[in-house]
């Protein structure tokens, strides 16, 4: 399955039924044409879901021109897939990071994460959330393409 395809869809799908609040989002998206296995996308799709819906529903109160950015990258060298979710919000609370079971979501991107045997990297950054998931593409003829 093409990721690129896959989580384009999956954004525009998102941000037309969970942004009830009419937020006028930007989302600049810089993906590669990746090609997964339909687990391993569905798994990345989940992430994905949780965390720009968790941007669009929460992070966005009094922020002047929000905005989500989402990177897809395959590296050559090291045969890793990187996918990061960036939002320039008021940041998630620090007590989910210092104990993520307590959030849901967290705990599902944690779940999915572990599915891809991926890194992953939940942080807030000058302005906003970033999640990072980095993971060993298991075919890569279809990362290459």
């Amino acid at each position: 399955i093409s990721l690129k395809t896959y989580l384009c869809g999956l954004i525009n799908n998102l941000n037309e039924m969970v942004n009830l609040k009419q937020v006028n989002i930007q989302f600049n998206k810089s993906l590669e044409d990746i090609k997964l296995n339909v687990s391993d996308c569905i798994a990345l799709g989940m992430v994905a879901n949780e965390s720009i819906s968790n941007a669009i529903k929460y992070a966005f109160d009094n922020v002047e021109n929000p905005e989500i950015k989402i990177t897809l990258k395959f590296d050559k060298n090291t045969q890793n897939i990187t996918f990061v979710i960036k939002d320039n919000g008021v940041g998630i609370d620090s007590k989910y990071l210092q104990k993520p079971n307590e959030s849901l979501g967290l705990r599902l991107i944690t779940i999915f994460a572990k599915q891809l045997n991926a890194l992953l990297k939940v942080s807030n950054k000058e302005n906003g959330t970033e999640i990072l998931i980095q993971f060993k593409c298991t075919n890569y003829e279809d990362c290459n393409s």
